[in-house]
């Protein structure tokens, strides 16, 4: 009734105007001030003065003064979209752990082909061995990790080699012992305590190898079958130490956990999405133990919350490799919805905002104003009881680390009222008493830290630690005071 009654009188006001332009034009226009008398054009100048104005100005004041009884109607519910107070991806710092497995490195290892290294190898001047024919593999190299060492093994058996020694004494007579090492059987073990080359290549400039062969046999010398086995062992380990010397490459692996890294999930119960796009990647160190390779990184990863999901997320190749033993901090910016009503109920709950000037304060309600909280209470003073209502801008304070209100003032119909029943400058200390009892702690966020570690330990198996949290702005939708808030700390993914 009462929003029927206020829309009758803005229409009324209108009219009114309306009608006084009107009269202005009539009273201007010369052919019809010519039928009209001096007396009769002075008399409706006065009525317009005297009657129709007042009026007017009447409506005009009730309309801008209106007080903030109908706070429903009254109240200018912002109509911010979400993404508009969400931030701009952050370069964050995380640390993960990558394990290779034994078998995975065991593919990247028999990739390198050793099969007949010793095809058509000639005699040096000062070697006495002269080879002629092949190895084939038996079996693929099998690894053991442990002690900081990596350790294959693996079986040959040769294919038609023939080994002649020629003894450097005897090479005048023409002395020689030539032994065939068909079907022998050689076991080799290369011992690698590697270190990582650009490329992501495993690299140990310090090979160790050890052959055993077994079933070699003696055609006709001057040696023993030891003395042969050991100088072909000899020559055996320089081969294999040459097809080992560039390393084995561990990119394949390290480029699918590269991709695991970009994350794309849903969090606080399905209302924000949380990206992580990795764009550089350092190792700060590797350890070699209990029969796995694990690599311990540092990534500076794009990490982003939204409302919706981004449909295209780029897969950066897997950069080059680079070795950084600093760790930075895991940043992460997440908007925190403080909804109208729970503030009030602190602040209802809050002892401090009961009594202010001798004048007793009770049930505060809070609305959104545009830009501003309006904040509306009970009161009684002496014999006096009714409704305040006062409205201030909600900030952030850096060096204090709480909310609180700025500019707040009265409403016009409240401070009218208050007006007849205190002092003026009562009113003014009444204002400021409020103003400083109307804060909220950033301490009271300390329960997100535990429910945003908590989600992204179970959704994305990162553990992080929070060290502080950081209020950057302060908006307001139509029903919560949004804080766009930056958590800082350390972070370890697991994958």
């Amino acid at each position: 009734m009462e929003k029927k009654n206020k829309s009758y009188i803005i229409f009324i006001g209108i009219v009114s105007i309306l009608f006084v332009i009107f009269f202005i034009n009539v009273i201007d226009n010369d052919d019809l001030t010519k039928k009209l008398n001096v007396n009769t054009k002075e008399q409706i100048s006065t009525d317009i003065r005297t009657k129709v104005m007042p009026k007017v100005q009447t409506v005009m004041d009730k309309i801008k003064d209106t007080p903030l009884k109908d706070i429903n109607h009254l109240v200018k519910k912002p109509d911010i979209q979400y993404n508009e107070y969400l931030q701009k991806q952050k370069i964050s710092h995380i640390q993960s752990k990558i394990v290779i497995s034994e078998r995975e490195l065991e593919k990247e290892i028999n990739k390198i082909n050793v099969d007949k290294i010793f095809h058509n190898y000639p005699c040096k001047k000062k070697e006495n061995v002269f080879i002629n024919g092949g190895i084939v593999k038996v079996s693929p190299f099998k690894i053991n990790i442990s002690n900081e060492k990596i350790i294959l093994n693996g079986v040959f058996k040769t294919h038609s080699l023939r080994a002649t020694y020629k003894p450097a004494g005897l090479r005048w007579l023409g002395g020689r012992s030539t032994v065939h090492l068909t079907d022998t059987i050689i076991k080799v073990q290369v011992q690698f305590k590697p270190t990582i080359v650009n490329n992501w290549y495993l690299k140990d400039n310090n090979i160790k190898v050890t052959v055993k062969l077994s079933g070699a046999h003696i055609k006709f010398g001057f040696l023993s079958t030891s003395k042969f086995n050991h100088s072909i062992e000899e020559l055996l380990k320089k081969q294999i130490i040459k097809k080992f010397r560039n390393g084995f490459s561990i990119r394949k692996s390290m480029a699918k956990s590269w991709k695991k890294l970009y994350v794309n999930k849903q969090l606080h119960n399905k209302q924000l999405w949380l990206f992580i796009s990795p764009k550089e990647l350092s190792i700060s160190k590797f350890d070699l133990s209990n029969h796995k390779l694990s690599l311990f990184l540092n990534i500076d990863s794009e990490v982003q919350v939204t409302s919706k999901k981004i449909i295209k997320q780029d897969i950066l190749p897997l950069p080059p490799y680079k070795y950084n033993s600093s760790k930075g901090n895991f940043e992460i910016n997440i908007p925190i919805k403080l909804n109208y009503n729970d503030l009030s109920n602190y602040f209802n709950k809050d002892k401090k905002l009961k009594n202010i000037k001798d004048i007793e304060l009770s049930n505060l309600n809070i609305y959104p104003h545009v830009d501003k909280l309006v904040f509306s209470f009970d009161f009684k003073y002496k014999n006096h009881t009714g409704k305040l209502y006062l409205a201030g801008k909600p900030i952030y304070d850096k060096d204090l680390n709480q909310l609180q209100i700025i500019n707040l003032d009265y409403d016009l119909e409240t401070k009218n009222m208050l007006d007849k029943i205190m002092d003026k400058t009562y009113l003014s200390y009444l204002l400021i008493g409020i103003e400083e009892k109307l804060i909220y702690p950033i301490s009271k966020l300390d329960k997100y830290k535990t429910i945003f570690t908590k989600e992204l330990k179970n959704n994305i198996s990162l553990s992080v630690t929070i060290n502080d949290i950081l209020v950057n702005k302060v908006y307001l939708d139509k029903n919560n005071l949004v804080l766009t808030t930056s958590f800082i700390g350390n972070s370890i993914l697991s994958k």
